[in-house]
């Protein structure tokens, strides 16, 4: 080869080496930086997988409790027909709740119903009229006659000033009466 062309191709061959050997480094600075990045994003996803696995640690207890929970909740979803009839009593207990302002009023009967309660032995006393009552009403015409006799009563009744002067003649009558032994 002639020396006129070796320098240029010698140049050439420095100058894409020298360029091959930049472009190199430079590759070989991002791969570094790239797996730096990956290196940060590993453990970064490490330490969250840690984490998880401790929270998941943590679930384990509860997770027992809710298998713990199986009988008990097997036995409410047996009760599913009964729960039905319970909800079933939503329009009948609407309606009794609407007789809310009828049992206030009635609430409100209480002292006059203790007053009421408090009257029971003059109550069975009444009660035990019933015979004497009975026996009243039974001289009914008797009464209805002797009401008949109001006129004679009061003709009776305006003799009073005389009984009065008959009876004042009582202890002369008895003087006369004692009389009598003698004749």
């Amino acid at each position: 080869m002639s020396s006129r062309l070796v320098l240029p191709v010698t140049l050439a061959v420095l100058t894409a080496m020298s360029v091959a050997g930049c472009s190199f480094a430079t590759g070989v600075q991002m791969n570094t930086a790239a797996i730096g990045g990956s290196t940060d994003a590993i453990r970064r996803n490490t330490s969250a997988i840690e984490a998880s696995t401790q929270g998941t640690g943590a679930l384990i207890p509860a997770l027992q409790g809710v298998e713990r929970l199986r009988g008990p909740m097997e036995s409410v979803a047996l009760l599913g027909p009964a729960l039905g009839s319970v909800a079933s009593l939503g329009g009948p207990l609407g309606r009794v709740a609407a007789l809310d302002p009828t049992m206030q009023s009635v609430a409100a009967l209480n002292d006059p119903m203790l007053r009421v309660a408090a009257l029971d032995p003059t109550m069975r006393a009444v009660a035990a009229l019933d015979g004497p009552m009975r026996g009243v009403a039974a001289m009914r015409p008797s009464l209805e006659a002797v009401a008949g006799l109001r006129p004679a009563l009061d003709r009776v009744s305006a003799l009073d000033a005389q009984l009065q002067s008959v009876a004042a003649l009582a202890p002369r009558l008895e003087a006369v009466s004692s009389l009598r032994e003698p004749l």
